[in-house]
């Protein structure tokens, strides 16, 4: 397989300002699947403190929930410290071991986890309590394609939808016929006899949650060579777009979308179409839309202050702590 450039070594954003405990939301056929839970160090006990979900990215096929470069900047930890929000970021099963029905059922089974006994466990060890009346999602990359499921499914819940680069329009013809031989994020293409051997070499039976550098090679070339399908399956859940395209689907009142216009691994133009869907489709929806120059993941490096960015998030803060 080609030689892969290394994924960039960034600090935990969250271990200046959160204390971060692990929780079991789900355990299937004895694996844990596990979720961090970030809480604020400069709290008091009896806080009732707001909740932001992250969600990772990695094509659903690789990536963890302490893949920073995968879940998000530092500019992140940084707002959610600034309004004292626990961040919970979970990890959830991968194809193509795991195909979209099963991981969109553990995107449920975390959420329903996190309004089930997660406030109690909490309080228990940090004596405070979540606020869910006051809960925002974010996701990057495929990450989106997961916190887009959840605002479909609760939209009254989930007050903002952060979409970062969102891996969304499954149906294109970047993912079902494969995007070529193309550089994604500077890494070189991969032959497709190599993504073949790779693909037929895996053990479909195992149950894996995380996924590293190794996994690489078939997370870009599956997106190369047209497997994306094979790899997540054909099933209604892989193409969440098609809820909006049907209308009467809602969201919640505020979504919030970014992407790169150079995009090499997600096309900008399935956030364009996301955005139509959602103002001829989503009433009672308001999106804001930031286009910037750059790659995938192209706002990990953007500055807390930049103006742009401080505009969205009072946005977000808006919709998400009023």
């Amino acid at each position: 397989m080609s030689s892969l450039p290394p994924i960039p070594q960034v600090p935990n954003p969250f271990a200046p300002f959160f204390v971060t405990d692990v929780f079991t939301y789900k355990t299937f056929q004895d694996t844990p699947i596990q979720t961090d839970v970030h809480v604020p160090k400069d709290i008091e006990p009896g806080e009732n403190l707001p909740v932001l979900l992250l969600m990772h990215g990695g094509s659903l096929i690789a990536g963890h929930r302490r893949m920073w470069p995968l879940l998000c900047g530092p500019w992140l930890a940084t707002f959610a410290a600034k309004h004292k929000a626990i961040v919970i970021a979970p990890d959830y099963r991968l194809a193509p071991e795991t195909k979209t029905p099963e991981i969109l059922a553990d995107l449920v089974s975390f959420w329903e986890w996190v309004h089930g006994v997660f406030p109690s466990l909490l309080q228990g060890k940090s004596s405070v309590t979540p606020d869910l009346s006051k809960l925002a999602i974010r996701g990057e990359s495929a990450g989106g394609w997961c916190a887009l499921h959840l605002s479909l499914l609760y939209p009254q819940e989930i007050r903002a939808s952060i979409l970062a680069w969102p891996m969304v329009d499954t149906e294109s013809d970047w993912f079902r016929v494969g995007s070529g031989n193309s550089i994604m994020m500077g890494m070189p293409p991969f032959p497709k006899d190599q993504t073949e051997k790779y693909l037929a070499s895996m053990n479909m039976d195992a149950v894996t949650t995380q996924g590293g550098h190794d996994r690489f090679p078939i997370a870009i070339g599956g997106m190369q060579h047209g497997f994306a399908h094979i790899i997540w399956g054909k099933s209604e859940e892989t193409f969440v777009l098609r809820a909006l395209e049907r209308g009467g689907a809602k969201l919640p009142k505020f979504v919030w979308i970014s992407h790169g216009k150079d995009d090499t691994a997600v096309p900008l133009e399935g956030s364009e179409k996301l955005v139509r869907l959602i103002r001829m489709n989503s009433a009672g929806t308001s999106v804001r839309v930031d286009v910037k120059p750059g790659d995938h993941g192209f706002d990990n490096h953007v500055p807390f202050e930049e103006e742009w960015l401080q505009e969205a998030l009072k946005q977000v803060a808006a919709a998400w702590l009023a």
